[in-house]
């Protein structure tokens, strides 16, 4: 029956004889890459390895309640990032204001409100409110809910503008809630879309009153964002027409 070798302390090795001699570092490495080399194989990031990359997010990612999208005939908020300025108006070239400059906040709020998703922000752990469509800083489109989703914040990376899931996510959001921000061209169906036909989810309706929902919440909140909201959002109606084309 072989025996098995004894293990050598660092930097001997056995001859063909059984007998120990030094080894140096240079051919011991030299050893282990002759045996351990090995081709990888290529990543498409273009083809069908990114469709299986991008089907693992999308069966993972929560849309919005398209009854609850119904309600809202425009952006949740009238907000647009520029972190640096948050809480504070936008003020247009004709000294009017149109919204308030924010980070994220204000696109969590418009999905956990508007869905009733209790506990804070704390209950989106885990979790990162992501948009849709890359070209929607500005406040007609940035917390519309058909531009906006929950993706597991491990898979986050993928939903970027450049990332594998977007252009599956984005034809998929244009055919669900027939929405996208202008001047963007109705997106076409990309090749492998039968894959991901069936395999999204939603997030569960929970109310037909949506809007006094979210208008009750931004009534109780003590911050500086909602104060700055009220001026525009005077009542739950504020949602019952849309701005412009947006």
């Amino acid at each position: 029956t072989a025996q098995s070798t004894p293990r050598e302390s660092s930097g001997r090795i056995r001859d063909a004889s059984g007998r120990s001699a030094p080894c140096s570092r240079a051919k011991r490495a030299a050893t282990i890459h002759s045996v351990m080399k090995t081709d990888l194989p290529a990543i498409d990031y273009k083809g069908k390895d990114a469709r299986a990359i991008a089907l693992l997010a999308a069966r993972l990612c929560l849309l919005p309640d398209k009854k609850t999208v119904g309600q809202f005939k425009k952006a949740v908020f009238p907000t647009q990032r520029k972190t640096a300025l948050r809480a504070t108006p936008i003020i247009d070239a004709s000294k009017k204001k149109i919204g308030m400059w924010d980070d994220n906040t204000t696109p969590r709020w418009a999905l956990r409100w508007s869905h009733d998703i209790p506990g804070g922000d704390t209950a989106l752990e885990g979790w990162r409110v992501a948009h849709v469509w890359d070209n929607c800083n500005n406040v007609r489109c940035y917390t519309r809910l058909e531009n906006l989703f929950l993706v597991p914040a491990a898979y986050a990376g993928l939903t970027d503008e450049d990332g594998p899931l977007a252009p599956y996510l984005r034809y998929h959001a244009y055919e669900h809630y027939k929405w996208c921000p202008e001047p963007t061209q109705n997106p076409h169906e990309p090749a492998g879309y039968d894959m991901f036909r069936n395999e999204w989810k939603y997030l569960p309706h929970a109310t037909d009153d949506a809007n006094n929902l979210v208008f009750n919440r931004l009534q109780e909140s003590k911050s500086r964002r909602a104060e700055v909201l009220r001026e525009f959002i005077r009542n739950a109606h504020y949602w019952d027409q849309p701005i412009g084309k947006a």
